[in-house]
């Protein structure tokens, strides 16, 4: 927040408050120095504001600043494991719900207690949670189910996003919380799960692809059976390592 505050306030002292088509394009164009990335986040926070003034129309024309994208990088199990080693269990537990959900960061840690059904083992993302504004589920093993419980009746939320984020980087973890959620995206498509499946857990728009649109509209029940015949395998022996944690 106190970047694009940053942003807002260098931009409106160069237009001096007076916002015409000329001066948002001579401000951007004031940035050609900048690497692509910044200019883009200028772009957006610009953009953001303007909108919100019901003066998108100002845009109109101006080109979004590309950034070259890099090639995703591979989050495997032996990475997840490598963090579990470092923690404690009760980040531990955080870091197996994020790579079990797949739950975006920011929509885990906004889940109230109510949104977990430790029985059925599974999560509901209420609509006001989630990005795209319409309410999804997804799931966690059964076996992760009892260690769920633990955290509850120790009177912790959820998820705790900014201390886990804290924990982690004070460890060295090499993965962050949004990497595991790219970890279960990987990792259910490695095991076979239908790519359409697994974009409805994730909370990702459907494509083109005419064989993910066959699943696609799969009943919850349904998408629940493909994860059940994987869960086990999406970190084989986490047990283990958890105990580990609480023993550190």
């Amino acid at each position: 927040m106190k970047n694009s505050e940053y942003r807002l306030r260098r931009f409106l002292e160069y237009t001096g408050g007076r916002l015409n088509k000329e001066k948002v394009r001579s401000f951007l164009l004031s940035l050609k120095d900048y690497s692509a990335k910044t200019r883009l986040h200028y772009y957006q926070t610009i953009k953001q504001f303007l909108e919100y003034l019901n003066l998108g129309v100002l845009m109109n024309g101006l080109k979004r600043p590309k950034v070259p994208r890099k090639s995703p990088p591979v989050i495997t199990v032996k990475d997840v494991v490598e963090v579990l080693g470092k923690l404690r269990w009760r980040e531990g537990a955080e870091v197996l719900l994020l790579a079990y959900t797949g739950l975006r960061p920011w929509e885990a840690h906004r889940l109230k207690w109510d949104d977990l059904d430790l029985k059925k083992c599974m999560v509901r993302v209420r609509a006001e949670v989630a990005k795209d504004r319409e309410e999804r589920y997804t799931f966690f093993p059964r076996s992760f189910s009892e260690e769920l419980f633990k955290v509850k009746e120790k009177a912790y939320k959820p998820l705790d996003l900014h201390t886990l984020q804290h924990r982690m980087k004070e460890a060295g973890c090499r993965l962050t919380p949004k990497l595991l959620r790219k970890f279960f995206i990987q990792r259910l498509e490695k095991l076979g799960v239908p790519k359409s499946v697994v974009k409805k857990l994730s909370g990702h728009r459907l494509g083109e692809d005419v064989y993910d649109r066959s699943y696609f509209n799969a009943s919850w029940s349904e998408v629940e059976e493909f994860y059940r015949r994987v869960e086990e395998k999406i970190i084989p022996g986490w047990k283990v390592y958890l105990r580990k944690c609480s023993l550190s």
